[in-house]
């Protein structure tokens, strides 16, 4: 991951890869529902400090380490992602704002989110409720 494909996904836009997130000063309080998506999906990538038309709103600089260590503590912890999945954040600076990048890979296990399975449809997540749903899926 390098800033050339960063600025690819951003003037691309949101899309069923590619979901931005406005994070100032913290994760957002939905993160953990689209981690497991991707995941359970075909991956993904999520940009922290840019919204949902693309304009670099950026992380706060004094909140990016903790940010980056929150996600990587909480994606090791089961109660946020069952099974966890360990992600790796990278900081990008654009235009003097700083941006995280996260890459979720699609995963060979099924992750839930407070105790829920959650898909990945074109730019948005959906809860899978019940059995048969899984089974069209699968």
């Amino acid at each position: 991951m390098n800033l050339t494909q960063i600025l690819k996904e951003i003037s691309s836009g949101e899309g069923l890869h590619t979901e931005f997130k406005e994070a100032r000063d913290k994760l957002p309080a939905d993160l953990f529902e689209l981690v497991a998506a991707f995941l359970n999906t075909d991956g993904g990538m999520i940009l922290l400090g840019v919204n949902n038309n693309g304009k670099i709103t950026g992380v706060e600089p004094e909140a990016v380490n903790k940010i980056k260590s929150d996600l990587t503590t909480l994606s090791n912890n089961p109660q946020k992602i069952d099974p966890p999945y360990l992600l790796f954040p990278h900081e990008f600076e654009i235009d003097g704002r700083i941006i995280i990048a996260v890459q979720v890979p699609l995963s060979s296990q099924l992750h839930k989110t407070g105790g829920e399975i959650i898909m990945r449809s074109e730019d948005g997540d959906y809860r899978v409720k019940g059995t048969h749903q899984l089974a069209g899926i699968i």
